[in-house]
């Protein structure tokens, strides 16, 4: 093959490669793809990075597809305790100042580890507070670990390591109190660390976040480490946006030292510790303690006037963040903005605060509109003040108690309270009023996963896979949060293979 088809090739690929995966590989990184495609050749059956590279742009345009090579273009190297100063700032000074904070309050902490590989940090996490259990004593701890790629996932689900994931910097009671070893010779995590941790399928260039549907929304800290540096630069921003609007106001973003982005234009404040520096989503209780603590100087943006974008038609393309629109809640063009509208523009965009001021209005205005308790409930959990939204939800359905989306809402909520029993519940009257509610279906399958009832999880998702067939794959589930069908059945499918 000659090799200006071989340039051709690579261009084609860096181009696809940059859509469904946001990863940004310009013709100084084309070696590294055909050495990506070699490998991935080798473990795929082809003859060559050719062959593979012909499969890849040839088969069909799954995100399956492109996934499955996603990690031979990234450095999959990972560790546990990498980059031992962030886990030390995690340990020493955010945890404790999140427990400060929250004194009297729901003591809750959610961590998210949005680009886990074969799962070192989360565990790594996990191990940190298990080691911190006095202080949390009391305390709902959830670590969700994503990760694009099944099979690194499948691999972290397992929890089994060899001697190469343990460096030199891993203290002895690291491995001796948190593995056992194995008739091998590797190291399998114990079972009440490896239950600690909830592992996802996201793919952060295309999937919704923050959503109550992957457990994305009201982060306390997020750790993302070594991805966004593979990204072009217009998908990395984009990311952080979406990072930002899933930590509550004052939550910690955690990078590696070597992504650099201007926190300021994306309303995040710097705050440098020794060895480390992390980001806060700026909160002025939690940036002024942090700067006097260390003598910081503060980097708080200027306050902005939010600039709202209202529909302008009766469609609503689908995006990684919109709440689910009722049909008849657009206003027709000319129009001005209704309440409701002016509410999810600032929703969409992060504006959380300023969303439930329109909606308390609204709501004692119209009592009865469920839209707008739908809005408000979505509101209050991805501000992380779930009492509040259990409290609406459960007003909301006193009147409306048909309503599908409020009851599931409802289930949700309940869910991340971990009353997990009551969200069982709460789903199978979903199914009872509505047996076609495939949200509901894919919901039990995946509580029933992590309840280790196989059997259940899979009649569930067998449910889902049932009724997503009868969609068009670039349609939208309803109450998805605009998540697409076809990657719904991926997503399914990726489960039951870490089943």
């Amino acid at each position: 093959m000659s090799r200006s088809l071989a340039e051709e090739l690579l261009q084609k690929i860096s181009a696809h490669i940059a859509e469904r995966l946001g990863l940004d590989f310009p013709e100084s990184k084309w070696k590294e793809m055909e050495q990506a495609f070699s490998r991935a050749a080798k473990d795929y059956g082809f003859q060559g990075a050719v062959e593979c590279a012909n499969w890849f742009l040839t088969a069909p345009q799954t995100r399956s597809t492109t996934e499955s090579v996603a990690g031979y273009l990234t450095i999959g190297e990972t560790y546990f305790l990498r980059e031992p100063q962030c886990f030390k700032v995690f340990e020493q000074e955010i945890i404790p100042e999140i427990v400060r904070l929250r004194q009297g309050c729901e003591q809750r902490i959610r961590i998210w580890s949005a680009a886990c590989s074969t799962g070192e940090e989360p565990y790594t996490i996990a191990i940190l507070l298990h080691q911190m259990r006095h202080l949390l004593h009391g305390w709902e701890i959830s670590i969700l670990a994503s990760d694009v790629n099944t099979n690194s996932l499948h691999k972290a689900r397992e929890g089994e390591y060899g001697t190469w994931s343990f460096r030199d910097n891993t203290p002895p009671w690291f491995r001796d109190n948190y593995f056992t070893k194995t008739a091998k010779g590797r190291y399998k995590i114990i079972d009440s660390i490896r239950e600690m941790v909830n592992f996802a399928a996201i793919n952060l260039a295309e999937d919704p976040y923050p959503s109550l549907l992957n457990d994305t929304n009201a982060i306390d800290v997020i750790f993302c480490r070594n991805l966004l540096m593979y990204f072009t630069p217009d998908r990395a921003k984009l990311a952080i946006e979406h990072f930002h609007r899933c930590l509550v106001a004052g939550g910690w973003f955690i990078v590696s030292p070597c992504e650099v982005f201007d926190p300021s234009s994306l309303g995040f404040t710097v705050i440098s510790y020794p060895g480390a520096i992390v980001f806060s989503k700026s909160d002025p209780a939690v940036v002024k303690t942090a700067a006097r603590k260390w003598s910081i100087p503060m980097a708080v943006p200027p306050n902005v006037e939010p600039q709202l974008v209202y529909p302008q038609n009766n469609t609503i393309e689908p995006s990684m963040d919109a709440a689910p629109p009722h049909a008849h809640s657009l206003p027709a063009i000319g129009d001005e903005p209704s309440l409701y509208e002016r509410a999810q523009a600032l929703y969409n965009q992060g504006l959380y605060a300023e969303a439930g001021d329109l909606l308390t209005n609204l709501i004692s205005q119209h009592s009865g509109d469920p839209q707008a308790y739908v809005l408000m409930c979505r509101t209050y959990a991805n501000e992380g003040k779930l009492a509040e939204a259990l409290r609406l939800s459960e007003q909301a359905l006193a009147t409306n108690k048909l309503d599908m989306e409020l009851r599931y809402l409802h289930a949700i909520i309940l869910q991340e309270l971990g009353m997990v029993n009551e969200a069982i519940e709460a789903l199978k009257r979903v199914l009872y009023l509505d047996p076609d509610m495939v949200l509901a279906h894919f919901t039990l399958g995946n509580l029933s996963l992590k309840q280790r009832k196989n059997k259940d999880s899979r009649k569930y998702f067998n449910n889902a896979l049932e009724l997503l067939s009868r969609y068009h794959p670039d349609a939208i589930v309803p109450e998805a949060d605009g998540l697409l069908a076809g990657r719904l059945i991926e997503i399914i499918r990726s489960a039951e293979v870490m089943a």
